[in-house]
């Protein structure tokens, strides 16, 4: 769920800007993904000692919530452009606490000897992106209001997933632990 939400931000947020915004669209969608960019490298060393103090089960919570703020945010942006980068600070967060979870979740459970078999086997979620637009854009000719609010609750459709297999990990550990990015190859 974590890519079907994520991958709005290619797809149909362009879209909803496009019927909103007209020719400024790709203008003011530019300066998104340039925020959205700026925002993410600046976010990443913040977010990694946050979790380390609150624990995973709550940044799994905080970063769907995030999400859910930045599509309400996004939804709101027709009374004022700043809303869009309101909502892309959100969006940022919500990206910087659930992407790296889903790797972080199949590193915790796979034995070394299986590794590349689980990683191999979690690329399923790359439907997220293809699934994502395609649910996206029904969604969005359905209406803003029913888009916005199913995406902002989808999200927390991963939210059990991830509580789950966190569950049974630290609640201290960092979200973005060295160890955790780089298995060892010894």
């Amino acid at each position: 769920m974590v890519f079907f939400v994520f991958s709005q931000m290619e797809s149909m947020i362009p879209l909803y800007m496009k019927g909103r915004y007209g020719e400024r669209t790709e203008e003011y969608f530019a300066a998104l993904f340039i925020t959205n960019a700026v925002l993410a490298l600046a976010f990443q060393l913040p977010i990694d000692r946050v979790s380390g103090r609150l624990g995973r089960n709550v940044m799994v919570v905080a970063g769907a919530v995030s999400f859910t703020v930045a599509f309400a945010c996004f939804w709101a942006s027709p009374s004022g452009l700043a809303w869009l980068y309101v909502g892309i600070v959100f969006w940022t967060i919500g990206e910087g606490i659930l992407l790296p979870m889903p790797d972080m979740a199949v590193h915790e459970m796979a034995d070394d000897e299986h590794k590349g078999a689980y990683f191999g086997l979690s690329e399923v979620r790359q439907l997220g992106f293809f699934l994502g637009p395609f649910a996206g854009g029904f969604l969005l000719d359905a209406g803003t209001m029913a888009y916005f609010a199913v995406m902002g609750a989808s999200i927390f459709l991963c939210v059990p997933l991830l509580l789950r297999r966190t569950s049974s990990t630290s609640t201290t550990q960092p979200a973005l632990a060295v160890d955790d990015r780089v298995p060892s190859t010894t």
